[in-house]
């Protein structure tokens, strides 16, 4: 009897192109972010102001492997970073465009698993136009979906991007080492995987649950598991990703800790951070299906506790769903289940736990636990064109798909541009926070009061850093700029409150080097010093404290000690131009000419138009005897500051008057 001839769809669109359709279609749904620049959130500590991804010098090397300042270990990701600093240097439209590429290439990713995947699980729906269709689907709402965005256009979140962009391939190597029985080939495949999860890793180890993914795959869709005595092998076999995860896992959580990145557990209380996390895995498939007022910070909610009607409605939505999946497992269909756990298992490191922040969800979050959303769709696609296919309603089926799914596509493309939008600048991005929960998010009033202290609007800064203590009194941030804004302005005694304040709040380094430095300004050097000390004592690798110290050693002539703090404030920050200067005068008071003069070059590397280093070679230059080169540098500084007393006054002592008026 000869076999049925296989049902067709006809697309008018040959479905080898589709890889080529997908890419294009992400691309021009966010090549909007071109036009977007940095923001102030990470971005200053990933890029702007990040010295060690200006070049690939072994010293630059060796701290990319082993940072964690911003709370993240992430090799690959700081190589990333350094690699878009090469060609594009601090331009965002390059960085921004490498991170749409990469995207688009996970979109990609995702088509190519969700026919690899699926074709395993349903060998009938192989290698036809329903399965491409199917994959299309689920890539282009991947892909185009406005959750996508923060991690797209956020250039600090680049670990997203690259993390899904190594352990996609992962899926599909995996994919390969279960399909073929021949020993040497099912080594290499292993080694693959094994290759592209550390990757994965060292972009970002929020990865770490992938072995346990693994696992669901055996169990659930690829029937590696027929009875419980072949369960302990498939254990056994991935005992080496395990490890991996432990590692890194361990790493992940120590470097979130040395940041301060990680919230006390006394500072939210287990039980709020328990319901809270049931409350985000049902905020994430919420706003997966209705992705309305997306915020870079969503506030953690107040007051949760047992008793709060909306925890019940958030544990009876998770145990309704639960429920459903497992029924339709034990009805012998195991795709819900596994999707299901799929999206539990990978949302659990960022539920918050283990709170990083003190945000209640975040957007970024999303990358890929909701991948199997998406692939769920994708197979009801395909689901629903086997079924009606060569029936009276194929045509109108195939019509359906087309236009439902492009609207689809097309709305949800929309709401990504209007996102995009919102992460144009620093102020777009937080007056829209502002807007969607207003007086809820602290992080949003105290970077508001950032730009307008920058723009010179002081009382509009002073006025959003208490609008953001008022929202939360132990936020410490609000009372340092509050410090600042005030010795500045020559207020020490409030400056010195407020620095206080935080002080009590948090033992941190900052406030005792704010603190020494007004010390420093009132003439109270011992103060000045404990509070530096201090500092050392919470952080000893702090630039700031160790500069100040130095000044501090040399106004009490221990001209060694000095020395000692300057050279580490370099050794810890290379380029630190404030404490090159300070050496270099350091050594011009004690009479070590050519070390001065070694060391106030190297500050000019970096600040070559300031006139007070300028003015400083040039008095190494007088005591050395060298006058033609005094004077030059002594010009130099009166270029760029006219007024500059003391390069004036040796002018008027070294030049005669008839040169002077030249």
């Amino acid at each position: 009897m000869p076999a049925p001839e296989k049902r067709k769809v006809n697309t008018g669109f040959p479905a080898k192109l589709f890889p080529i359709l997908i890419f294009a279609t992400v691309f021009i749904f966010f090549k909007g972010a071109l036009k977007n620049g940095f923001v102030e959130w990470d971005d200053g500590d990933y890029v702007l102001r990040n010295l060690f991804i200006q070049s690939f010098s072994l010293d630059n090397i060796r701290e990319m492997f082993t940072n964690s300042n911003t709370g993240n270990w992430h090799p690959v990701t700081w190589i990333s970073h350094a690699i878009d600093y090469h060609f594009f240097g601090l331009n965002p439209v390059g960085h921004h465009f490498t991170g749409i590429i990469l995207h688009s290439i996970n979109a990609v990713w995702v088509y190519l698993l969700f026919l690899r995947l699926t074709s395993r699980v349903q060998p009938g729906w192989a290698n036809g136009m329903p399965l491409y269709l199917g994959g299309l689907v689920a890539a282009l709402l991947y892909g185009c979906h406005p959750l996508r965005v923060e991690s797209v256009v956020w250039a600090s979140e680049r670990k997203d991007l690259l993390s899904a962009f190594f352990i996609l391939p992962a899926f599909l190597a995996y994919l390969s080492y279960t399909g073929t029985q021949v020993p040497a080939t099912r080594k290499r495949w292993y080694l693959i995987v094994t290759g592209l999860f550390i990757l994965a890793l060292l972009s970002k180890p929020m990865v770490v649950t992938f072995p346990v993914t693994l696992l669901i795959l055996d169990v659930f869709l690829l029937n590696r598991i027929t009875d419980i005595r072949k369960f302990l092998p498939l254990i056994w076999e991935k005992i080496p990703l395990f490890l991996l995860s432990f590692i890194f896992g361990i790493i992940a959580i120590f470097s979130q800790k040395g940041a301060g990145a990680m919230a006390p557990l006394d500072s939210l209380g287990l039980v709020a951070r328990l319901l809270n996390a049931v409350r985000a895995m049902i905020f994430y498939i919420n706003k997966t299906l209705w992705p309305d007022s997306l915020v870079p910070v969503y506030p953690f909610p107040t007051g949760l506790r047992l008793v709060d009607p909306g925890f019940y409605l958030a544990f009876a939505a998770l145990s309704g769903l639960s429920l459903f999946c497992y029924w339709m497992w034990k009805r012998g269909r195991p795709v819900w289940l596994a999707v299901w756990l799929y999206y539990l298992l990978t949302v659990m490191p960022v539920i918050g736990i283990l709170q990083v922040g003190r945000q209640g969800a975040a957007d970024r979050y999303t990358y890929l636990p909701t991948l199997s959303f998406y692939f769920l769709a994708g197979a009801g696609i395909v689901w629903l064109l086997q079924n009606f296919i060569g029936t009276s309603y194929s045509k109108r089926c195939v019509a359906f798909v087309l236009v439902v799914g492009g609207l689809t596509i097309g709305g949800l493309g929309f709401l990504t541009n209007m996102q995009i939008g919102i992460w144009k600048n620093s102020e777009t991005l937080w007056r829209w926070t502002m807007m969607a929960y207003p007086h809820q998010v602290p992080m949003a009033h105290f970077k508001m009061a950032r730009i307008y202290n920058k723009e010179g609007r002081r009382d509009k800064a002073k006025q959003e850093f208490l609008t953001a203590l008022e929202i939360n009194p132990n936020y410490t941030l609000p009372l340092n700029d509050l410090g600042l804004m005030a010795m500045e302005e020559g207020r020490l005694d409030e400056a010195e409150s407020y620095f206080r304040s935080g002080l009590a709040l948090s033992p941190d380094n900052v406030f005792h080097t704010n603190l020494g430095n007004l010390f420093m300004r009132r003439k109270q050097f011992q103060l000045a010093k404990e509070h530096l000390l201090n500092a050392l004592k919470v952080k000893p690798d702090y630039s700031d404290a160790h500069n100040n110290l130095g000044m501090v050693y040399l106004y009490f002539d221990k001209f060694k000690l000095a020395e000692d703090h300057y050279k580490s404030a370099i050794k810890y920050r290379p380029r630190f131009m404030q404490a090159l200067a300070n050496l270099g005068i350091l050594y011009k008071k004690t009479g070590h000419l050519p070390k001065a003069e070694v060391a106030l070059n190297q500050a000019l590397e970096i600040d070559p138009a300031n006139p007070d280093i300028l003015n400083a070679l040039g008095e190494v230059y007088l005591k050395a005897g060298l006058i033609d080169q005094a004077i030059k540098e002594f010009k130099v500084a009166l270029k760029f500051n006219p007024g500059h007393a003391l390069a004036k006054a040796h002018l008027n002592r070294l030049l005669p008057p008839v040169k002077r008026t030249e």
